[in-house]
């Protein structure tokens, strides 16, 4: 099941957000998402649900995706890091609302990372709580930490506004502007 949303997410929507992050993408396009402070929400290709997600500066994306057909949602990250396909992998999560260790399952998409949370609620509610930042570390076989770091300033904005579309509601542009801080991924 979410195999297939992957290979959706990675035909449409991943391109989407890459290219609104490198700013290369056409006017047009870019009509159909809205910003709120550093996320975006938008029409998943083909209008099979919808999306919100952050790209951080060093072009990983992480989002949540609603699917239409089936009512499912789930928290994605895609970063460089690379993984086995079905493999499931800790991760340390750190935000100004608090730390966990929760847990991806790996799903390749070609040769790219992608991962799945495999408990909704503890991620959505990491996110939904915190205000500033939220950090993602990957034990790397090195015996260092891939760190991932993204903004959540607009994060509670896009998913109550993603819902609210996905449930018939209005498109209303959000707030737009970015913050000025680095989220650039490290090894640590």
């Amino acid at each position: 099941m979410y195999r297939d949303y992957l290979l959706r997410f990675a035909a449409g929507t991943l391109p989407v957000l890459l290219s609104l992050a490198l700013g290369v993408l056409p006017p047009a396009a870019a009509a159909d998402t809205e910003s709120f402070g550093n996320w975006m929400v938008g029409t998943i290709e083909g209008g099979e649900g919808y999306f919100a997600a952050t790209v951080n500066d060093s072009n990983a994306v992480l989002g949540q995706y609603c699917y239409l057909e089936s009512g499912d949602c789930l928290w994605l990250l895609a970063t460089n890091t690379d993984c086995e396909e079905g493999e499931r992998y800790p991760v340390l999560v750190n935000a100004d609302a608090g730390s966990a260790q929760l847990e991806l399952v790996c799903r390749k998409l070609g040769k790219k990372p992608r991962y799945i949370f495999t408990n909704f609620e503890s991620i959505d509610k990491s996110i939904r709580n915190s205000g500033k930042y939220i950090g993602f570390a990957f034990p790397l076989q090195s015996g260092l930490f891939q760190v991932d770091r993204f903004l959540l300033d607009g994060a509670v904005e896009s998913l109550v506004r993603m819902r609210a579309v996905a449930k018939g509601g209005s498109r209303k542009k959000g707030g737009g502007g970015g913050g000025a801080s680095s989220t650039k991924s490290y090894k640590l």
